[in-house]
């Protein structure tokens, strides 16, 4: 019986080892078109930024290579701070930041 199984693992292994280095590389081309993906959207979404920041700032946003990144945090747990942060995503919304 040892050898069997033995036997029967040896055989599955280098299918498995194939499969895995298969999968791999499937999965890298998926990294790197994302990759290529998010690059794509990163300078989209990097352009309307730059112009809505401007609007606010009246064209203070600097230069194009120095686009300011802005995130929108969000806590809590209760009415208030729901109402709050609707209120901020609401301003930034009216505000032309907020464009999703």
């Amino acid at each position: 019986m040892g050898a069997v199984c033995s036997a029967g693992t040896g055989d599955q292994a280098p299918t498995a080892k194939r499969k895995q280095a298969a999968g791999a590389t499937a999965s890298n081309d998926a990294w790197v078109a994302a990759a290529k993906s998010d690059e794509t959207f990163r300078k989209a979404r990097e352009a309307k930024a730059k112009a809505a920041i401007d609007k606010v700032l009246g064209g203070a946003s600097g230069d194009d290579e120095h686009t300011p990144r802005v995130a929108a945090l969000l806590s809590g747990g209760g009415w208030r701070a729901m109402m709050s942060g609707v209120g901020f995503l609401d301003g930034l919304a009216a505000a032309g930041l907020l464009d999703c």
